[in-house]
Protein backbone atom coordinates (compact mmCIF):
# COMPACT_ATOMS: atom_id res chain seq x y z
CA UNK A 1 0.00 0.00 0.00
CA UNK A 2 1.19 3.42 -0.78
CA UNK A 3 1.23 6.04 1.74
CA UNK A 4 -1.93 8.11 2.41
CA UNK A 5 -1.77 11.56 2.13
CA UNK A 6 -3.98 14.18 3.98
CA UNK A 7 -3.76 17.52 5.87
CA UNK A 8 -5.21 18.84 8.38
CA UNK A 9 -5.26 22.73 9.41
CA UNK A 10 -6.92 24.52 12.58
CA UNK A 11 -10.49 25.93 11.64
CA UNK A 12 -10.04 28.94 13.89
CA UNK A 13 -7.29 30.09 12.05
CA UNK A 14 -9.32 31.62 9.52
CA UNK A 15 -7.12 29.74 6.58
CA UNK A 16 -7.87 30.61 2.74
CA UNK A 17 -7.83 27.00 1.61
CA UNK A 18 -9.56 23.70 2.68
CA UNK A 19 -7.69 20.66 2.36
CA UNK A 20 -8.45 17.18 2.39
CA UNK A 21 -8.64 16.89 5.87
CA UNK A 22 -9.47 19.39 8.74
CA UNK A 23 -8.43 19.42 12.52
CA UNK A 24 -9.69 21.67 15.25
CA UNK A 25 -9.05 22.60 18.52
CA UNK A 26 -12.47 23.58 20.86
CA UNK A 27 -12.10 24.84 24.00
CA UNK A 28 -14.01 22.75 26.42
CA UNK A 29 -12.93 24.23 30.81
CA UNK A 30 -13.85 21.42 32.82
CA UNK A 31 -13.44 22.28 36.64
CA UNK A 32 -10.68 20.04 39.03
CA UNK A 33 -11.89 17.16 41.01
CA UNK A 34 -12.88 18.25 44.49
CA UNK A 35 -11.71 15.80 46.06
CA UNK A 36 -7.97 16.79 45.46
CA UNK A 37 -6.70 19.59 46.71
CA UNK A 38 -3.68 19.81 44.63
CA UNK A 39 -6.28 19.94 41.74
CA UNK A 40 -5.84 21.98 38.28
CA UNK A 41 -8.07 22.91 35.86
CA UNK A 42 -7.68 20.79 32.56
CA UNK A 43 -8.97 21.13 28.81
CA UNK A 44 -10.32 19.33 26.18
CA UNK A 45 -10.07 19.60 21.91
CA UNK A 46 -12.67 18.46 19.73
CA UNK A 47 -10.22 17.41 16.84
CA UNK A 48 -12.43 16.96 13.54
CA UNK A 49 -10.77 15.97 9.85
CA UNK A 50 -12.26 14.22 6.41
CA UNK A 51 -11.26 11.09 5.62
CA UNK A 52 -8.67 10.95 2.88
CA UNK A 53 -9.24 9.68 -0.13
CA UNK A 54 -6.09 9.01 -2.34
CA UNK A 55 -3.16 7.82 -1.54
CA UNK A 56 -0.05 9.29 -2.12
CA UNK A 57 -0.02 7.57 -6.23
CA UNK A 58 -3.23 9.32 -6.76
CA UNK A 59 -5.27 5.52 -6.66
CA UNK A 60 -8.74 5.71 -4.08
CA UNK A 61 -7.94 4.66 -0.67
CA UNK A 62 -9.78 1.03 -0.09
CA UNK A 63 -8.19 0.03 2.98
CA UNK A 64 -8.44 2.74 5.71
CA UNK A 65 -8.80 1.20 9.17
CA UNK A 66 -8.67 4.55 11.28
CA UNK A 67 -6.14 7.46 12.52
CA UNK A 68 -3.57 7.72 15.12
CA UNK A 69 -3.89 10.89 17.23
CA UNK A 70 -0.40 11.79 18.21
CA UNK A 71 -0.01 14.77 20.53
CA UNK A 72 2.92 16.36 22.62
CA UNK A 73 3.79 19.76 24.55
CA UNK A 74 6.53 20.74 21.90
CA UNK A 75 6.03 21.48 17.74
CA UNK A 76 6.75 17.80 16.50
CA UNK A 77 7.94 15.87 19.36
CA UNK A 78 4.63 13.58 19.60
CA UNK A 79 5.20 11.78 23.73
CA UNK A 80 1.42 10.49 23.54
CA UNK A 81 -1.09 8.87 21.28
CA UNK A 82 -4.83 7.54 20.52
CA UNK A 83 -5.84 5.15 18.66
CA UNK A 84 -9.04 5.93 16.88
CA UNK A 85 -9.67 2.38 15.23
CA UNK A 86 -13.47 3.27 13.52
CA UNK A 87 -12.77 4.58 10.23
CA UNK A 88 -15.51 5.96 10.26
CA UNK A 89 -15.03 8.39 13.12
CA UNK A 90 -13.89 11.72 12.26
CA UNK A 91 -14.27 13.42 15.41
CA UNK A 92 -12.18 12.93 18.97
CA UNK A 93 -12.13 14.45 21.82
CA UNK A 94 -8.73 14.28 23.59
CA UNK A 95 -9.77 14.84 27.55
CA UNK A 96 -8.15 16.32 30.83
CA UNK A 97 -4.89 18.32 29.23
CA UNK A 98 -3.33 20.17 32.03
CA UNK A 99 -3.21 23.89 32.22
CA UNK A 100 -0.20 25.85 31.56
CA UNK A 101 0.99 23.95 28.01
CA UNK A 102 0.32 24.33 24.91
CA UNK A 103 -0.43 21.03 22.97
CA UNK A 104 0.73 20.03 19.49
CA UNK A 105 -1.39 17.61 17.70
CA UNK A 106 -1.00 16.01 14.22
CA UNK A 107 -2.70 13.12 12.95
CA UNK A 108 -1.75 10.08 10.32
CA UNK A 109 -3.96 8.01 8.42
CA UNK A 110 -3.42 3.60 9.25
CA UNK A 111 -4.78 0.91 6.95
CA UNK A 112 -5.73 -2.20 7.30
CA UNK A 113 -2.02 -3.78 6.93
CA UNK A 114 -1.18 -1.27 9.86
CA UNK A 115 0.72 1.20 7.62
CA UNK A 116 0.31 4.81 8.74
CA UNK A 117 0.24 7.93 6.46
CA UNK A 118 2.88 10.44 6.96
CA UNK A 119 2.45 13.14 9.51
CA UNK A 120 -0.75 15.94 8.43
CA UNK A 121 0.40 19.27 9.02
CA UNK A 122 0.32 20.40 13.20
CA UNK A 123 -2.12 22.50 15.00
CA UNK A 124 -2.01 23.61 18.19
CA UNK A 125 -3.99 24.37 21.31
CA UNK A 126 -2.32 26.67 24.29
CA UNK A 127 -4.14 25.51 27.66
CA UNK A 128 -4.80 28.30 30.40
Amino acid sequence: MKPILFALMLLSSLSACRRDAEISALLDKTQPDSSDDNSVFTDSATLTWEAPSIQSDATHETDLAGYMIRYGTKPGVYTQFIKVEDPASLRYTVNHLPAGQTYYFAVTAVSTSGIESEFSNEVSKAVF
